[in-house]
C-alpha cells in the first residue's frame, strides 16, 4: 500500500482514537515548532518528554527523556517503545510507526494540542517524522 493510502486511512482512524487535552495541557512545555513525546498518558501527569525540530525520520531507540516533566516519571529513558503522548507544535502532520506496517498520523490541525498515542502503537512506537 503506497504511504498516501497509509496516511489517508489513518487519518480517518486517528478521529475515533485520539484524546485532547483541556485548555491547560502540557503542550506549554513544549517549545514552539517542536514535536513533543511524554513518557507517561495524558491522564498519568505525562511525566518527562523529548523534544525535535520537524523534518526527517527519526528512530527512536537513539534519544532518551532528556526534559524533566511534572513528577519526572521516565526521566533518562530510551524513548523508542515508550511514550505515551504527543505535542505537535508544528504545522505539519507527523507520523509515528512500529516498524513492522502500523503507522499513525497526528494530523497538522492538531497543532498545539496534546494527544495520546493510539492504543495501538502506544509504547510500541519506534520512528517518527513529519510530512
Amino acid at each position: 500500500m503506497k504511504r498516501t493510502s497509509v496516511i489517508a486511512v489513518m487519518t480517518a482512524a486517528v478521529a475515533a482514537t485520539i484524546v485532547v487535552a483541556g485548555p491547560a495541557s502540557a503542550s506549554e512545555n513544549c517549545p514552539s515548532d517542536s514535536i513533543c513525546l511524554y513518557y507517561n498518558s495524558v491522564e498519568y501527569g505525562l511525566g518527562s518528554y523529548e523534544h525535535w525540530s520537524p523534518g526527517a525520520g527519526y528512530e527512536l531507540s537513539n534519544f532518551r527523556f532528556t526534559n524533566w516533566g511534572n513528577n519526572g516519571s521516565g526521566y533518562n529513558v530510551v524513548v523508542a517503545g515508550h511514550a505515551a503522548a504527543i505535542t505537535n507544535n508544528t504545522g505539519d502532520s507527523l507520523w509515528i510507526s512500529d516498524g513492522s506496517g502500523s503507522e499513525w498520523t497526528v494530523p497538522a490541525w492538531y497543532s498545539g494540542d496534546l494527544a495520546n498515542i493510539s492504543s495501538t502503537l502506544k509504547n510500541n512506537e519506534y520512528y517518527f517524522g513529519s510530512n
